[in-house]
């Protein structure tokens, strides 16, 4: 007997496995498609370099994967699980003596590794990724180098104050031809296009644009009180570059970080990294009652009430951490108030569907 459970052991964490990298792959597809053209479009309006586009999306890739992990599983041990009822393999496991608790030994062989691998990745690797991916979008917006400038394209600050345009640039990078610099001062605009460009750094470290053989457009559209100025040389200061170590957002710092704050807004962070892993577990054990189905009913008929719970469970913990962040609820409560939601759920319907008694009948 406990060669044919471990059989069914191993053919049912198979059939998770596989299946939940199908779901995976499916739900990351729809994500990243949507991720794909607004980076496109980034690429396209120049606020950041082409050569940044792929960089940003593996870093996209990663994090989507992290946040639909949970969903991905919950969806794939009900699919498992219901076809098993529909194709009435189920009565035939039970009546070998394998019954409803049995099954979350393979769910759990599945389920337990990835809650560490989640828990790892949201700790300690997604930090560090999330400040990797505002570095270089930081990189890629600073406009204070002329040799992070796109050839051929409209180039805007990371401020938007301004919009660089070059046609070309000589192998050294610092000297460019044909430039187009709009900026807004004081709420007048003002366009410059020059024959040529370079950079020159001051003493005091500010960076200028001295721009050659120019001619300069002063004044708002549609108004008369136009000014046309040419120049031979013409100093316009850069932008100031970002400091990406002195704004680094609170969901690219460090864990340890976190937990030494008495900040709200960074426990609540430190609480969310670890509430998804705890979500995954529990999302994942409540699947195996709900993916309960009559033979020779649909495979996707529990999918519509998985999703509803999904979307009430992922938003009351999206609650409790906007409540965290407010200092609406103590440190010591956070979201643990749903996951203890989610158990008594959870033993509700292990009540319902009798696995207890099913249990005291196997023991007794």
């Amino acid at each position: 007997m406990h060669l044919i459970f471990t059989t069914l052991e191993r053919y049912l964490a198979k059939e998770i496995v596989l299946t939940g990298l199908a779901v995976l792959l499916v739900l990351l597809l729809v994500v990243m498609s949507a991720e794909v053209a607004y980076w496109l479009a980034a690429v396209v309006e120049g606020r950041i370099h082409a050569d940044t586009l792929l960089p940003v999306l593996s870093v996209s890739v990663v994090k989507y994967t992290t946040v639909l992990l949970p969903l991905s599983m919950m969806l794939t041990i009900m699919l498992v699980f219901g076809r098993l009822y529909r194709d009435s393999e189920m009565a035939a496991i039970m009546s070998a003596g394998c019954g409803p608790l049995c099954w979350y030994r393979p769910v759990l062989s599945v389920t337990l590794p990835l809650t560490l691998l989640l828990l790892t990745m949201n700790l300690y690797i997604m930090p560090e990724l999330n400040a990797y991916k505002q570095q270089l979008l930081d990189s890629a917006g600073s406009t204070q180098d002329l040799d992070t400038l796109a050839v051929g394209r409209f180039n805007r600050a990371r401020n938007g104050d301004a919009v660089f345009f070059i046609e070309s640039r000589k192998p050294s990078g610092n000297q460019v031809e044909g430039v187009f610099l709009q900026q807004r001062i004081d709420g007048v605009d003002s366009v410059n296009i020059a024959g040529s460009a370079h950079s020159m750094r001051h003493d005091n470290g500010d960076v200028y644009l001295l721009m050659q053989g120019g001619r300069q457009y002063i004044g708002n559209a549609g108004s008369r009180d136009y000014r046309i100025v040419t120049y031979s040389d013409y100093a316009v200061r850069m932008p100031e570059p970002v400091d990406a170590a002195s704004v680094r957002p609170v969901k690219a710092l460090p864990s340890d970080t976190l937990l030494k704050s008495h900040n709200p807004a960074y426990q609540a962070e430190l609480h969310w990294r670890i509430t998804m892993p705890v979500g995954m577990l529990m999302l994942a054990l409540l699947a195996v009652p709900l993916s309960y189905t009559r033979p020779r009913s649909g495979r996707f008929a529990k999918l519509a009430l998985a999703l509803v719970l999904y979307l009430v469970y992922s938003n009351l913990l999206g609650v409790s951490f906007n409540w965290m962040q407010d200092g609406v609820i103590p440190f010591w409560l956070a979201d643990w108030w749903v996951h203890a939601l989610a158990l008594m759920l959870l033993l509700g319907l292990f009540y319902h569907y009798g696995y207890f008694a099913r249990r005291r009948r196997k023991t007794g």
